[in-house]
């Protein structure tokens, strides 16, 4: 039936119903870039307050580990490992 039909003649044929159907269409497909858009720009700045916090908070325990010289470790060691005395 509509074989022998331009997409021109289709869309003569349909009237304002068509021109309304394709507007709604664009418009439509614009939002839905532009929530895309935006989703992925959240995403991404969320993603770097994220990575700023673990940057933070590794260096804040990093400051609160005592700063220890390697040449001490084995002294330390030997007394974290021997039994603790409890006065009575």
């Amino acid at each position: 039936m509509f074989e022998s039909m331009s997409f021109l003649s289709l869309l003569e044929k349909g009237g304002i119903v068509i021109f309304i159907l394709i507007l709604c269409s664009v418009i439509s497909f614009a939002v839905f870039l532009e929530r895309l858009k935006a989703f992925y720009g959240v995403r991404a700045k969320l993603l770097e307050e994220v990575k700023a916090n673990v940057r933070n908070l590794v260096m804040a325990v990093s400051e609160l580990r005592p700063r220890t010289s390697l040449s001490k470790a084995p002294e330390q060691t030997r007394a974290a490992n021997q039994p603790r005395r409890f006065a009575h």
